[in-house]
């Protein structure tokens, strides 16, 4: 386990699958090894934008485990945990401590429409930090229809000490980071924007230590960051604007379907294919991406 901080542009490795839906694993390793390589400071793997939720339990340790030697500890690499069940969450986070990952990350549990309270919430990342050393990351997400207040956030900090990173995916994400910057200080070992990015700039004016995006754009956004932590806040902007267009489609219409498809264009996956079931809807959506991309320079992502 590196015991180095979590900051900078972290992204969540897409899952690599073949034309029969199994994982590919060369395609894996060539997608981190060119994630390094384009400035990735940190990788979040087993999260939604990972498809983990579709793996198996089998598969979730098999791909975190091709990640993680792969990395061979040259950033640090977050695994995501999906269960909803306390003990479950526990055991995964203990493995993933064994198995060397730097940090774990989680929602709040629900189940569709089956949502915990406080108190479960509370017991849920209790049973995580019980179960292993690793800093937990919280990941608060309109997914889990739980939502989160900043004094919520703060207090479950308070209460669960390890949870000492948050990725922030609403809306108003700038001032849920600015008030844990407040309250937390010291304490806060950093809050990241997520949400496919749309809000990076008024994020990193409200102190976030990052991002935790999809994996399709890592020059962009690890140019983007160099410009900002460079103090040249225009330039940051002008470049960042450039490519808005994509992450609001990635966001509204294309998912990531839409960030294999790029992948795979730019010849780091053998094959866009998605676990089943996906949205039939993709493929009448390739002519309006294929229109957006004409704009772009795919070796510039």
């Amino acid at each position: 386990m590196t015991d180095r901080r979590l900051s900078g542009y972290v992204p969540i490795l897409a899952t690599p699958f073949d034309a029969d839906q199994e994982v590919d694993e060369a395609s894996l390793r060539r997608l981190i090894d060119h994630l390094i390589a384009r400035g990735a400071d940190g990788l979040v793997t087993l999260a939604n934008a990972s498809e983990g939720y579709l793996l198996s339990a089998d598969e979730r340790r098999r791909v975190a485990e091709i990640t993680l030697d792969q990395v061979a500890g040259r950033i640090p690499v977050v695994l995501s945990i999906t269960t909803f069940a306390a003990r479950v969450a526990g055991e995964e986070a203990r493995w993933a401590e064994r198995t060397g990952a730097s940090a774990v990350m989680s929602m709040p549990p629900f189940y569709g429409q089956w949502r915990s309270d406080k108190a479960g919430v509370r017991e849920f990342f209790g049973a995580i930090a019980a179960a292993s050393a690793l800093p937990i990351v919280l990941q608060d997400h309109a997914l889990s229809g739980y939502t989160i207040p900043a004094d919520e956030l703060i207090a479950l900090a308070g209460a669960v000490p390890r949870i000492s990173y948050f990725k922030i995916e609403y809306t108003n994400t700038p001032l849920k980071i600015q008030a844990l910057r407040d309250a937390l200080g010291d304490r806060l070992g950093g809050a990241f924007g997520g949400w496919s990015g749309i809000l990076f700039l008024e994020e990193l004016a409200s102190g976030a230590c990052g991002t935790m995006p999809a994996c399709h754009l890592p020059r962009v956004f690890s140019r983007v960051l160099a410009a900002h932590r460079g103090g040249d806040a225009a330039g940051a902007r002008r470049l960042f604007c450039h490519y808005l267009p994509l992450l609001n489609f990635e966001l509204h219409l294309g998912g990531r379907d839409m960030v294999k498809e790029i992948l795979f264009r730019q010849g780091l996956i053998r094959s866009p294919m998605t676990r089943r079931p996906s949205a039939s809807a993709w493929p009448r959506m390739l002519p309006l991406l294929d229109g957006l991309l004409a704009q772009y320079d795919l070796a510039e992502f």
